[in-house]
């Protein structure tokens, strides 16, 4: 497997887990009037890169198979 067609996926999932780690590092806090304050942008923004790592990553092994039975 050729890691140069693989990194996109591979840097599509690694952000996500960074994204994902983060809000789960900053956590929810409240402020003084009783609100939740969360970085809930980074639950999206994880889920929406590990989908696109996970396409990346099919059509990668779909083309793979693909050029396996033209040989």
């Amino acid at each position: 497997m050729s890691f140069k067609k693989v990194w996109p996926a591979i840097v599509c999932f690694s952000f996500s887990l960074i994204a994902y780690f983060a809000y789960q590092f900053t956590g929810v806090t409240v402020d003084e009037n009783g609100f939740l304050r969360e970085a809930f942008f980074l639950i999206p923004i994880s889920l929406s890169l590990f989908m696109l790592g996970s396409v990346l990553l099919v059509v990668f092994i779909a083309l793979k198979i693909k050029a396996g039975r033209r040989s």
